[in-house]
């Protein structure tokens, strides 16, 4: 259990620390494709299919991460750690809590407030929504309330919309008003625009942590009111009526909740001001659920592509070619597990200097020198059964071996990529027990282990380098006495 909490655990902090590039790149299709179009409609399941995506892409990410890589960050690349840092998820599940109880707050004030709500609506109110409705082809029954506490009309409920009016509201637009406003929040219903909100809601609460995140939500509002007047201009044929009852309600306007759908949402002097000028873009052509489909795909494209791990190259000129001919084995265990690949390479030169067939004086076997005991706990922890002799396998063993480094480095990281690689060559060599007693409360390494780690350290440094001879001389004086060749 532990296991696949820690597994778990590093693959969102790896999706949660990916995302911040992917949400870049899914934002900015979005912005390529709000410039193809100026239909509100158009525009606004282009911002819908953005928000579906980015979810969808942490998920991705994180199967990735989870399932390919044991859970573990991502390798190091250039100098710079690329996973998620071991403490993204607690601040991450922080950020759930505190939205998490703000959104459940303002769902049961409004739950406690449409339960106060009356049932007594003026008659010409109902009579007025239900022939709206039926222009609107909204089937079922009308669920319309007032009430003294609100000040603007709102649409609120996921599945079964209620309608909620202010008691005074003709007093401040006129029954004329009434009816244009009583349109706008029908066709709210029509268009199911509570869902599409509380997608919203979800995805701003997931993703908290990315402005990309509340800019393409916010784009959503606004489009989504500019659509609601389309359709409720349509249904009442007079644009000036509309337009009058809007503006009378911003004289009275107030913050409105954030779990509802209100006539004054949106930017309301946008809105105005596109009434007024008659500011409304051409239907949508025929090809639009072309443009759409082909949209959707692209942004759902653009934050998926970052998140599939890319193979790494192994370009180390001085490593011999006793270890080099293992490159492919050593690139697919460094994707599979989130390690850098030239880091497993010069540990295989430390170990065996790429000899398969390489066995300790304490019966550490192959290319990785893994012992089997160490071997059976991983197989058993990953599910797997080995049969004997399998042990001796180079992709079996280099496979190990990178489940072992990757998981001393999710419990061992370091700003500093070098301080990594020396606190995972450590604990590959001595344990991880030794180097946490040691990082702990300053217990001394063992001698072979201390060596270990400065001789990984440095020729991970060195790895760039055209020529390092030295270095590769005391490398193979290292590596002698440390293997028994069988035969």
């Amino acid at each position: 259990m532990n296991e696949w909490i820690l597994r778990i655990t590093a693959a969102l902090s790896t999706a949660l620390w990916a995302f911040l590039l992917q949400g870049l790149v899914i934002g900015l299709a979005y912005a390529l494709l709000r410039q193809m179009t100026a239909n509100p409609r158009l525009r606004y399941a282009a911002g819908v299919a953005a928000l579906i995506s980015m979810p969808l892409t942490v998920a991705i990410t994180a199967l990735i991460a989870g399932l390919g890589n044991g859970g573990t960050a991502a390798p190091l690349q250039g100098g710079l750690p690329q996973g998620g840092p071991s403490w993204i998820f607690a601040i991450w599940l922080l950020g759930e809590l505190v939205l998490g109880v703000r959104w459940a707050g303002g769902w049961w004030l409004l739950q406690r407030l449409s339960r106060a709500a009356s049932d007594e609506v003026p008659l010409r109110w109902r009579r007025a929504a239900t022939s709206l409705a039926g222009s609107l082809d909204i089937r079922g029954r009308l669920r319309l309330r007032v009430s003294d506490q609100v000040a603007t009309p709102f649409v609120f409920g996921w599945l079964r919309p209620v309608l909620i009016l202010p008691r005074s509201l003709e007093a401040a637009v006129g029954f004329d008003g009434v009816r244009a406003l009583l349109a706008h929040e029908l066709a709210h219903i029509a268009r199911h625009d509570t869902r599409v909100l509380a997608l919203q809601r979800l995805v701003e609460t997931l993703l908290f942590y990315h402005p990309v995140c509340w800019w393409i939500s916010r784009k959503v509002t606004d489009d989504r009111e500019y659509c609601t007047d389309d359709l409720a201009v349509d249904i009442l044929g007079n644009r000036q009526v509309y337009a009058r009852a809007l503006a009378a309600l911003e004289a009275s306007r107030s913050d409105g909740p954030t779990l509802a759908v209100a006539a004054h949402g949106g930017n309301l002097m946008s809105r105005l001001l596109r009434l007024t000028q008659n500011d409304r873009p051409a239907p949508a052509g025929p090809f639009a659920p072309l443009l759409l489909a082909g949209g959707f795909a692209a942004v759902l494209l653009a934050g998926t592509l970052v998140a599939t791990p890319l193979a790494q190259e192994i370009d180390i000129p001085w490593l011999p070619e006793s270890v080099a001919r293992w490159n492919p084995l050593f690139e697919q265990a460094a994707v599979e597990h989130g390690v850098d690949a030239e880091l497993l390479a010069i540990m295989a030169l430390l170990e065996s200097k790429g000899n398969p067939d390489a066995v300790s004086y304490l019966g550490a076997t192959g290319i990785m020198q893994v012992l089997p005991s160490t071997a059976e706990i991983i197989a058993k922890k990953r599910g797997m059964k080995l049969e004997p002799g399998q042990l001796a396998d180079p992709a079996t063993n280099i496979d190990l071996a990178a489940w072992y480094l990757a998981k001393h480095q999710q419990e061992f990281v370091s700003d500093d990529p070098l301080q990594q690689v020396e606190w995972l060559a450590a604990a590959y060599n001595g344990g991880e027990g030794a180097l946490r007693r040691h990082l702990q409360d300053g217990t001394p390494l063992s001698a072979e282990t201390d060596r270990y780690r400065q001789m990984v350290r440095s020729m991970w440094a060195a790895r760039d380098e055209e020529n390092a001879p030295g270095l590769k001389r005391r490398v193979l004086r290292e590596v002698k006495p440390r293997v028994q060749q069988t035969h």
